[in-house]
């Protein structure tokens, strides 16, 4: 997506609960979603930037490298 259209989200995992996650997701990126344990979906409206900074922030927390931020910077 477009900073001003926004971009799409998909998070699952099998080992965490992402409700809290998504709703903290929300709260910071400008998102609306949900889902259910396993897996969150939605679609948020912040800047690149923000994204990338969010995703640095729970890289650790959900075990995932740097492949999704490159794919980010390509948009």
């Amino acid at each position: 997506g477009s900073d001003s259209e926004g971009d799409s989200y998909i998070i699952c995992s099998h080992y965490l609960d992402l409700r809290r996650l998504g709703k903290h997701h929300n709260d910071t990126l400008n998102g609306r979603g949900g889902g259910r344990d396993s897996m969150i979906q939605g679609k948020c409206t912040s800047d690149r930037d923000s994204i990338v900074s969010f995703i640095n922030s729970i890289s650790t927390v959900l075990n995932i490298d740097g492949s999704c931020i490159s794919i980010l910077q390509e948009r």
